[in-house]
């Protein structure tokens, strides 16, 4: 019998990729059996199986079929397997910027952040617009404490395709350099594109405080309170921020509420401040 497969075959492949377990652990019952007997049913086995074994061994694969299965598994967190897919990937295409920023991606999963770096910065010299790659590459370098580089990617990525991830990552890297009118200029732009985003709302409010504007800091978190009334942390900072303020009522009542949501520090600060 021949099997010919479909060219589109391997747009399934994530759905393949989970099935290969299953066909390896296969036991077959006597209900199964009977099941089997009929032969559009082996057929359909017979053609996954044999797509399945294509797969695992490489036979006949493009790189962009090897993108495809690291892809895969990466969403099933086996980031060395994926690693290895988007290796072979540049084995068989060494131009392909996709499988470079995929890998770098998975070292960056690894742990791996100069890894990931030299792969975002292949990514980039075969695609010098490639905005993901420079955000990425921004993350390991912040990862690696290397805020100057990360503002500077973080800033090549904006000007590709502005994007609230970049902006607040760019405001975070900014936080960490002291420059606090920088980052609240960036979490100002992320709120711009998102109101609804209660990290941006709380980043702000830390480098307003940073600055000593209590009250600016206090209307962040409390923006923070009203999108999500369980962020125990502005909870906290706002207690922090309001007996800064000097409203010692204020902060009591919400170290209390973060005492409440699990806040170990707030249980000292009120022991300290609060009788």
């Amino acid at each position: 019998m021949t099997f010919f497969l479909h060219p589109n075959i391997f747009t399934n492949i994530f759905t393949l990729y989970r099935f290969i377990p299953d066909i390896c652990k296969m036991k077959l019952t006597p209900a199964s059996k009977g099941y089997w007997k009929s032969g559009k049913n082996m057929r359909k086995f017979l053609m996954v199986f044999a797509v399945c074994a294509m797969a695992l061994a490489g036979y006949g694969q493009t790189a962009e079929e090897c993108l495809a299965l690291g892809m895969a598994k990466r969403a099933q967190k086996d980031f060395k397997g994926a690693i290895a897919d988007f290796t072979h990937a540049t084995e068989l295409n060494p131009k392909y910027a996709e499988a470079y920023y995929n890998r770098g991606l998975d070292k960056s999963n690894t742990l791996d952040y100069q890894g990931a770096i030299a792969d975002f910065t292949k990514a980039i010299s075969l695609n010098s617009k490639y905005a993901l790659a420079y955000y990425d590459r921004g993350i390991s370098k912040s990862n690696l404490f290397d805020d100057k580089g990360a503002v500077a990617d973080f800033t090549k990525s904006i000007n590709l395709e502005p994007n609230e991830g970049a902006y607040q990552a760019r405001g975070v890297s900014k936080s960490s350099l002291k420059d606090y009118k920088g980052a609240i200029s960036d979490f100002t732009q992320v709120i711009a594109l998102n109101p609804a985003n209660p990290g941006a709302f709380f980043l702000r409010g830390n480098a307003k405080g940073a600055m000593k504007d209590f009250t600016g800091a206090i209307e962040d978190y409390t923006s923070v309170i009203r999108l999500n009334p369980k962020f125990r942390d502005a909870w906290f900072n706002r207690g922090i921020a309001s007996f800064e303020a000097g409203n010692k009522s204020g902060g009591c009542r919400d170290l209390g509420k973060a005492k409440e949501l699990g806040v170990k520090e707030a249980f000292e600060m009120i022991k300290r401040y609060c009788r």
